[in-house]
């Protein structure tokens, strides 16, 4: 984002700040203190506290999945019933029960799922209706907005607070125990929600039907973008659940877990900064490409080793190369919904499409571990390099063409300053 900078003073700064967007920001921040604390920890506290074996936890996510992709073909009229601020908001009660609930699992897990079932079902639910929010939000407020300085600004906070998150985290689930860390998560899910009511909300019809949704996967959507965001979801799925295990598998400690995620990030904060300044204005297809390969390289390379200082190592490697390959994919994404004036409906076939994907992912997980139940070095590294190779597919949004009629909306409201990677910013990190 490219503007002249004609201010000075912090008074100006701060009265010409959006409200909307600040209070956006708060809510984003405490709750991404909250995921980024727990979503490490939530796949051992089912694994080793409550002796899950691997296909059961696996299941645990299977089940969480279903209830996004049930209810997420109706989140337009949620969120004209509730609208945009209240529809987000709406999903942290049901946050806060599924902590509340899992500090009560027995480790039976026939009877443990009968209790959670319901919950994970209304939980995936709201959340799922709370995302289509956020993309709606972004695009009626943080993408129309010449507001750089304040994204900076706030940004900041965000991603010193999530860095630091893991840390203390796996220290306070070490010392105190996972009941301990699920009480904070909660008080922090709370707190985050009260910036959504401070101002009036906005209201918006959906303009489309249910079933508009999936005739526009099945006839208009771009196979291009279906094929790389499976690559995308898939990789992304592995990393909400097999990598943390590894981890505990390699270094059985959480507190050495947060430590080393922490370490890990804050070493390749900067330099990814820098890479993402330098490969601006660059061919986006080659960097995409390139960056895709280097990184399905060091994905292959994650289980090779189960010292903790090579584990560090590979994944500051992979932090630092992200912004070569995800800026330009996340660009070429975000156009895709750019190029169509009902962002509404956008937004929702956009969750549509990643939340299908996510349960199909966790389905295939799930397969996985039933034919190779034991957790094991070798499982591991082959379970790593076959994703490795399905991360070679999101090259496939290089290919993405255009009509004339879509780029001359993408260039206007490029002239207008949209930063576009600003959408994925927001939903990095998410606690499924």
């Amino acid at each position: 984002m490219n503007r002249k900078d004609h201010v000075a003073s912090p008074s100006f700064h701060f009265m010409h700040w959006d409200m909307n967007i600040v209070e956006f920001y708060a809510y984003q921040t405490l709750l991404k203190i909250a995921q980024s604390m727990t979503n490490l920890f939530v796949p051992i506290y089912l694994f080793s506290d409550l002796g899950y074996s691997l296909p059961q936890v696996v299941l645990f996510f299977v089940v969480l999945q279903l209830g996004f992709s049930l209810i997420i073909p109706f989140a337009g009229y949620v969120i004209h019933f509730l609208g945009i601020k209240k529809t987000i908001a709406a999903s942290l009660p049901m946050l806060v029960i599924y902590f509340m609930s899992l500090k009560y699992l027995t480790g039976d897990f026939v009877s443990d799922m009968l209790f959670m079932t319901p919950i994970l079902f209304l939980r995936a639910g709201l959340k799922g209706s709370g995302q289509v929010a956020t993309d709606v939000f972004m695009a009626k407020h943080v993408l129309k907005k010449n507001t750089a300085k304040m994204l900076a600004m706030l940004k900041i906070l965000m991603v010193t607070a999530s860095i630091l998150a893991p840390l203390i985290g796996g220290w306070v689930s070490y010392i105190y125990g996972f009941d301990m860390l699920f009480w904070i998560a909660i008080g922090l899910v709370l707190a985050s929600g009260i910036p959504l009511f401070l101002t009036p909300d906005e209201h918006f019809p959906p303009k489309y039907e249910a079933h508009d949704i999936l005739d526009f996967v099945k006839d208009e959507a771009d196979r291009n973008y279906l094929v790389a965001e499976f690559g995308n979801i898939f990789t992304d799925v592995i990393m909400w659940i097999m990598w943390p295990l590894f981890l505990f598998f390699a270094i059985q400690s959480t507190a050495g877990m947060g430590t080393l995620v922490t370490i890990s990030a804050t070493l390749s904060m900067g330099m990814a900064y820098f890479i993402g300044q330098k490969i601006n204005g660059k061919d986006a297809k080659l960097l995409m490409k390139n960056g895709i390969r280097g990184a399905a390289t060091l994905f292959f390379f994650r289980a090779i080793s189960l010292n903790p200082f090579i584990i560090g190592i590979i994944d500051a490697a992979n932090k630092i190369l992200d912004p070569i390959y995800r800026i330009p994919y996340d660009r070429a994404a975000y156009r895709v919904i750019i190029a169509h004036k009902n962002q509404i409906k956008m937004a929702n076939i956009k969750q549509f499409i990643s939340e299908n994907y996510y349960t199909f992912s966790t389905f295939i997980l799930l397969m996985v571990t039933l034919i190779v139940p034991e957790q094991s070095t070798n499982f591991f590294i082959g379970l790593f390099a076959f994703s490795a190779i399905i991360m070679l597919i999101m090259q496939r949004m290089a290919c993405i063409k255009l009509t004339p009629l879509d780029q001359k909306i993408i260039t206007e409201q490029e002239h207008h300053h949209l930063a576009e990677e600003e959408l994925k910013v927001m939903e990095e990190g998410e606690l499924r």
